[in-house]
């Protein structure tokens, strides 16, 4: 896959935002995405000053 199939974001204000990048198949979880979420809710556990995780999605649909 060429581009990221989830991005993470971490804002000054303690918020992290987690984007599903997989616009062109509704964001549906397959096995890539799970992975590389579960590495990315590690990731954001690490951040001390983190106090909110925001899972969004490209495009005009959210599926999981």
């Amino acid at each position: 896959m060429s581009e990221e199939s989830a991005v993470l974001h971490f804002s000054t204000d303690g918020i992290a935002t987690i984007t599903l990048n997989r616009p062109e198949v509704h964001n549906a979880f397959d096995e890539e995405l799970i992975e590389r979420l579960a590495d990315m809710f590690v990731d954001v556990g690490h951040q001390d000053g983190v106090r909110a995780v925001v899972v969004a999605a490209a495009g005009k649909s959210y599926c999981a």
